[in-house]
């Protein structure tokens, strides 16, 4: 089971000084929420690791592409606000209020916020809370994973990947790596992603020239791409234009 494992600080700014409190010191888990029909109702324990009590507060987010979040019910939580001890775990209930009829996934966060306690000897300045958000999705009836590829060369001469998803479940994309047409071939060119892609969200990356294998051979406009994901390793051939 994934585990993610935080280190917060506040941080307090004066006009004249800068104070540092450590503020929490929490494993998350699992750090992602998939829930079904047949599976509406999940758990996430926070534990607490560090030396001081804290104080969490709860809050559910849609989740819409581009990193818009709004305020949301389709999701419960309980409970909402609770304080862990040292040394000690909070399991959260999460659980859908609708499931019915969905012809594409339903993306969401979970936000669990930090009520930092204010310091006595810090009389002014900005306290900023840690702020950890975990991913839930709600799948369809029907999956239909559909991810169209392309890629072009810049007037820099680098590369730019193209990908647009089309189907109706989200994308996690890891890395990417491009070569030849062979299977067989070495990479030509690489790229660590580390981002979600949304059901009707397109995505591009771009890859400096100085970055490319430029003793490589590329074929005739066309490229081997190799992506991985959250669901396994994707293996296509894709046109690159500019070749």
């Amino acid at each position: 089971m994934q585990k993610l494992k935080i280190i917060g600080t506040a941080l307090f700014l004066t006009f004249t000084t800068m104070s540092l409190a450590i503020a929490g010191n929490f494993e998350v888990s699992p750090v992602r929420v998939t829930l079904t029909q047949k599976a509406a109702i999940t758990a996430i324990t926070l534990r607490n690791q560090g030396e001081n009590p804290v104080l969490i507060q709860v809050n559910t987010s849609k989740w819409d592409a581009g990193e818009v979040y709004t305020p949301t019910q389709d999701i419960l939580v309980n409970p909402m606000i609770f304080t862990v001890k040292p040394g000690e775990s909070q399991i959260v209930r999460i659980a859908a209020t609708d499931l019915k009829n969905l012809d594409k996934e339903m993306s969401y966060r979970i936000f669990f916020t930090e009520v930092p306690k204010a310091l006595k000897h810090v009389k002014s300045g900005i306290q900023v809370a840690l702020k950890i958000g975990i991913p839930v999705f709600i799948l369809p009836q029907k999956s239909n994973p559909l991810l169209k590829w392309s890629a072009n060369k810049t007037t820099s001469g680098g590369l730019q990947i193209n990908l647009a998803n089309l189907g109706n479940t989200h994308a996690q994309i890891i890395d990417l790596a491009l070569a030849s047409s062979s299977k067989k071939s070495e990479p030509l060119a690489k790229k660590k992603v580390y981002e979600y892609i949304l059901p009707g969200q397109s995505a591009k990356w771009s890859i400096p020239a100085k970055e490319i294998v430029t003793n490589g051979h590329w074929g005739s406009g066309k490229a081997y791409l190799s992506a991985s994901t959250d669901s396994g390793v994707i293996h296509d051939e894709i046109e690159v234009k500019g070749l």
